[in-house]
């Protein structure tokens, strides 16, 4: 299976450690995906990608959208079946549970990070609407630190994100596609989290859709207290500070 790492240039520490972590599992094989610093992007990039004059001031959140972006259309030409994108700030564990996975043909996506496995499960798929409870009550992210994508779950992203544009986090944009209208309205819409994906639901054609699940084994293991590079380049990118 191929493993795509969402990795900055000037992280090598965090591309050599996931690497080290990944020669555990000869049936993995990495590529690393440049992931481009939003704080690069000139202000008209981020009206244009997003319709959204705000995004001038988060530009990290705007390049990490992007980067994921580059890691799909790298799963589009490789036509792999099934395709593990991860992003570098993480720790991995359990991959032995990929080996023998394959994900039936009319799934999309696999949440399978920390802050969305609510069941163990081992490697069954889970439906994402308790996950989504559940991590409200936990107050944690959707995080798009590690999913499994189909080539054609890619696809369907990169279609959607082309006529949608890049506003907002790609975790909740992810959350927001897994959604129908009548799943959303079932939802506690004033909880932390579900409100935003909610609105975005709304905002975006319901003939959008990605058929998600959650995998009962979570994969990887969001890393507390340091600074994300999204943020950082979002504080770095924001003209509020020139």
């Amino acid at each position: 299976m191929q493993c795509y790492i969402i990795n900055l240039d000037r992280d090598t520490e965090r591309m050599a450690k996931m690497r080290a972590a990944l020669a555990h599992y000869p049936f993995m094989s990495d590529v690393r995906i440049n992931a481009l610093r939003g704080s690069d992007l000139p202000d008209v990039a981020c009206d244009l990608l997003t319709s959204k004059l705000e995004m001038k001031n988060y530009k990290g959140t705007l390049g990490c959208g992007l980067s994921h972006a580059f890691a799909w259309e790298a799963i589009v030409r490789s036509g792999a079946p099934c395709s593990l994108v991860l992003e570098d700030d993480i720790e991995l564990k359990g991959l032995e549970n990929l080996r023998e996975l394959c994900l039936p043909a009319d799934i999309d996506l696999v949440f399978c990070n920390g802050r969305m496995v609510y069941q163990d499960a081992g490697t069954a798929l889970l439906p994402v609407l308790p996950a989504l409870d559940f991590m409200a009550q936990n107050r944690t992210a959707v995080g798009s630190d590690g999913y499994l994508l189909s080539s054609g779950g890619a696809r369907k992203l990169l279609g959607f994100f082309a006529r949608d544009g890049f506003y907002s986090h790609v975790d909740l944009r992810l959350a927001a596609y897994c959604l129908t209208l009548e799943e959303m309205e079932s939802l506690p819409q004033k909880k932390y989290v579900i409100r935003d994906i909610c609105t975005l639901r709304r905002i975006y054609d319901p003939k959008h859709h990605i058929d998600a699940r959650v995998l009962g084994t979570a994969l990887t293991k969001h890393v507390k207290g340091a600074l994300s590079s999204r943020s950082a380049e979002d504080i770095r990118g924001s003209t509020k500070l020139s």
